[in-house]
């Protein structure tokens, strides 16, 4: 669940997969990709957008996933 040298990064995607799987939540990964970007300064959150490779070569490239440096 954790990237990085200091285990401080985790994506968006694994976030969701965590609160449905450990805590019985219905936040979806969708949910989190809109909402992410509008609290993360409140969480004091460095967020990294990643879109998909096939996206890369196009103008408007939708957010596939972020990822999340918790500290």
């Amino acid at each position: 669940m954790f990237l990085g040298s200091e285990f401080n990064i985790i994506t968006s995607l694994e976030l969701a997969h965590y609160l449905s799987l450990n805590k019985d939540s219905s936040i979806t990964h969708d949910y989190l990709l809109k909402v992410l970007p509008r609290i993360k300064d409140a969480l004091s959150l460095k967020l990294e957008a990643q879109v998909n490779l096939e996206d890369i070569g196009k103008q408007s490239r939708e957010i596939a996933n972020y990822l999340i440096h918790l500290f």
